[in-house]
């Protein structure tokens, strides 16, 4: 969704989003719960104006971000997740992959507004999202202006496996159990510039949307000078016109 979306950016076109993913985030922010959904949306020429984030590893072009960016060890989650979810199903692959990378991973170091910290993963939701999740994967609005930050910082690893495997239902068992983690900073901009350190004599990945991006942090860490690479995310307000049922129609412009 987010390489159609920066293709529709730049062509000066509307988003049509037919849902048919994993998890459909964007798609059901935007009221598509079904491929019928889409396309009456789309016969109709009903839709909405949406926010999106800009996200720029160094002097790189930016890319366009729907939902979500992270670095830390989630990249190696949500390798490992795919690979093991055939066999377990989206809910325990999650727990299993991040239970799995946490025991053998370490923290990653970066700078957010230049506050140095280790940090297990740093999450950037485009809109804000639920509280109860530490990972802001599903946005609630589609043009609230922000970026959703929270920062679990170093701390317990079961506290840190307890916010990586994300979830409605895994965030509502492991609060049952008192296992969420205490140290997740949390709070609202509209434009975050992240350095982040190597860790291991490498650059860690990011992931945005659910894409992992390891030759892009790469190619930064070796136009710089200094150790590791600088990335900023800024949220484009109102960037491009998404297809949408008449029926779940907020008061923001209509696309055409």
């Amino acid at each position: 969704v987010g390489a159609v979306a920066h293709a529709a950016r730049g062509a000066g076109v509307p988003l049509l989003v037919v849902p048919g993913g994993t998890f459909n985030h964007f798609a059901r922010t935007v009221g598509l719960a079904s491929v019928d959904d889409a396309v009456d949306a789309l016969q109709a020429g009903q839709g909405v104006r949406a926010d999106v984030a800009e996200l720029a590893f160094g002097d790189a072009a930016p890319i366009t971000v729907m939902n979500s960016a992270s670095v830390g060890v989630y990249p190696d989650v949500i390798a490992l997740r795919e690979r093991v979810r055939p066999r377990l199903g989206k809910w325990l692959a999650g727990i299993f992959a991040a239970e799995r990378v946490l025991r053998r991973s370490e923290p990653v170091a970066v700078v957010i507004g230049g506050r140095r910290a280790e940090v297990w993963a740093l999450f950037v939701g485009v809109g804000r999202n639920d509280r109860g999740i530490h990972a802001p994967l599903q946005r609630r609005e589609l043009d609230d202006g922000l970026l959703d930050v929270r920062v679990l910082h170093r701390g317990s690893r079961t506290g840190a496996i307890a916010a990586l495997a994300f979830g409605q239902r895994t965030a509502a068992v492991l609060r049952a159990l008192r296992l969420v983690p205490e140290r997740v900073e949390a709070f609202a901009t509209a434009d975050l510039t992240v350095d982040v350190r190597p860790r291991n004599g490498r650059p860690p990945g990011f992931v945005h949307d659910g894409e992992v991006a390891l030759e892009a942090p790469a190619a930064a860490t070796a136009d710089l000078s200094a150790p590791g690479y600088r990335t900023r995310i800024r949220v484009m307000p109102g960037a491009v016109d998404v297809y949408r049922p008449s029926a779940t129609r907020s008061g923001a412009d209509a696309a055409r």
